[in-house]
């Protein structure tokens, strides 16, 4: 009698917690190549790659998919990077 609306309650409240929103961005990556690529970010430090964290490698003859989400203010902080970088190699000359 009462197992109906507990349940639909339950239900609603574990729904109510979980992200909507669609994925915004991805690709298929297909190697042509006969040697791996790896596959880099700029957002992720170089000595994540050295110590073998973050590597995304894509060997010949294989196919990937990536999938990723946009940011509505990435593109201000690209923008904001490059200035920044600009600004310290003006400096160190």
């Amino acid at each position: 009698m009462f197992q109906r609306p507990i349940l639909i309650g339950l239900l609603f409240l574990m729904t109510s917690c979980l992200h909507f929103d669609p994925l915004e961005g991805g690709g298929v990556v297909y190697n042509f190549c006969e040697y791996p690529i790896e596959w880099r970010s700029d957002n992720i430090p170089e000595h994540y790659y050295k110590n073998n964290q973050h590597k995304k490698i894509i060997y010949p003859n294989e196919t990937k998919y990536i999938s990723f989400t946009i940011r509505d203010n990435l593109v201000e902080e690209q923008n904001e990077d490059r200035k920044n970088s600009i600004l310290s190699e003006v400096k160190v000359m």
